[in-house]
C-alpha cells in the first residue's frame, strides 16, 4: 500500500455558503484532486469517524437549531456531545461505514468493491481497539487517498459543510491538514437553505441554523492551533477582492499559482453564480425586513460572542 497523504485540504462552513465553489476551484490545481463524491459525510457525520475516534455523539448544529433558536444558541456555548459506550464506537462507525456512507462512495469510484468497503470496515474495528488515531488514518488510506493517486495527484480536498464545526478534531487526526471556512452574508445562506429539503422552510428559522453553525464553527476553530484554519469570505472570492482571494486560498494550501486553475477560476467562479441579491428579489417587502432586522440582531450577537462575522 502507498503511503499515506497527510495534508489534504477540508472545506466547511455553514452549508449553502460556498464551501462547494472552493473546493472545486483547489480540485483544479495538478496537486490536488476533489474527493468522490465531493462530500465525504463520513467523517463529520454524527456516528461517524470522528465520533467513533472520541467515543461521543456529535449533535450537528442544525439539530440544535430545530430546537429553537434560543436553546440552540444555549446548547451551541457547551461542547455538542453526549457520553458513550466507549466499546460501541467501532462496531457502531463499522457497520454504518458498510451499509451508509460506503455505497456513496463506491457509486463514484469504482474500483472501490463492495469488498473493498467491507474489508476496510472490519480492519478498522479490530485495529480501533489498539489504536484509534492508526485505525482512522489507515480507513482514510484505504478509501480515500486511491481517489487522489489515480488522477496522479498528491492531495485531496473533501468539502463537507461540518468541516468547518469540527476543525480541531480534524486536525488531531490529520495535523498538517488546512481547514478552509467559508463564510457569506447569512441573509443569502438562509434563503439558499429555505431551497433545500434538510433546511426549514421559514428563512428567519433558517437564518437561526447559519448563526449556530457560524458559532460552532468558531467554537471549534479556537480549539484548532495557530494557523491551520482560515476563514475566507464568499463575496470577496465572487466579486469584491477575487484575485487577491484567489492567491489568498492557494497560498494557505501550500500551492503554486497554476495556468489552468487560473483560468477556471475566471470562468466559474463568477457573479451570478453566487447570486447575491435572488433573497432580496424573491422576499416580499414585509419578509425583507423582519429578516433584516433579525439579522441585524444575529450579527450583534455573534459579534458579541467573538465571531468573525460576513461584512
Amino acid at each position: 500500500m502507498n503511503p499515506p497523504i497527510p495534508n489534504p485540504v477540508f472545506t466547511g462552513g455553514t452549508g449553502r455558503s460556498g464551501t462547494t465553489i472552493v473546493g472545486r476551484l483547489l480540485g483544479q490545481h495538478p496537486e490536488i484532486a476533489l474527493t468522490r463524491p465531493a462530500e465525504l459525510r463520513f467523517i463529520t457525520d454524527s456516528d461517524g469517524l470522528l465520533d467513533a475516534i472520541a467515543s461521543q455523539r456529535h449533535h450537528p448544529p442544525l439539530i440544535l437549531a430545530r430546537a429553537g433558536a434560543a436553546a440552540s444558541r444555549r446548547m451551541a456555548r457547551i461542547r455538542r456531545t453526549e457520553p458513550r459506550d466507549p466499546t460501541a464506537p467501532a462496531d457502531l462507525f463499522a457497520a454504518l461505514f458498510e451499509r451508509r456512507w460506503f455505497p456513496r462512495i463506491a457509486e463514484a469510484n469504482p474500483n472501490l468493491t463492495p469488498t473493498i468497503g467491507t474489508r476496510a470496515a472490519r480492519d478498522f474495528a479490530a485495529a480501533f481497539r489498539s489504536d484509534r488515531q492508526r485505525a482512522a488514518r489507515r480507513l482514510m488510506q484505504t478509501i480515500v487517498d486511491p481517489m487522489a493517486r489515480t488522477e496522479g495527484r498528491r492531495r485531496w480536498v473533501d468539502t463537507t459543510p461540518p468541516n468547518a464545526s469540527r476543525a480541531d478534531e480534524i486536525l488531531d487526526l490529520y495535523p498538517q491538514a488546512r481547514i478552509i471556512n467559508v463564510i457569506r452574508d447569512g441573509r443569502r445562506v438562509a434563503y439558499s437553505m429555505t431551497r433545500r429539503t434538510w433546511a426549514p422552510d421559514r428563512v428567519i428559522d433558517a437564518l437561526d441554523v447559519w448563526q449556530t453553525s457560524m458559532l460552532a464553527a468558531a467554537q471549534a476553530i479556537d480549539r484548532a492551533p495557530t494557523n491551520t484554519v482560515m476563514t475566507v469570505q464568499l463575496e470577496d472570492l465572487v466579486v469584491r477582492a477575487r484575485l487577491d482571494t484567489y492567491r489568498r486560498i492557494l497560498s494557505f494550501a501550500e500551492l503554486e499559482d497554476d495556468p489552468a486553475t487560473r483560468q477556471w477560476f475566471e470562468e466559474n467562479v463568477a457573479l451570478e453564480r453566487s447570486r447575491p441579491d435572488l433573497w432580496e428579489r424573491c422576499l416580499s417587502p414585509a419578509e425583507i425586513r423582519q429578516l433584516n432586522e433579525h439579522y441585524d440582531q444575529v450579527i450583534d450577537e455573534l459579534t458579541a460572542a467573538g465571531v468573525r462575522v460576513p461584512t
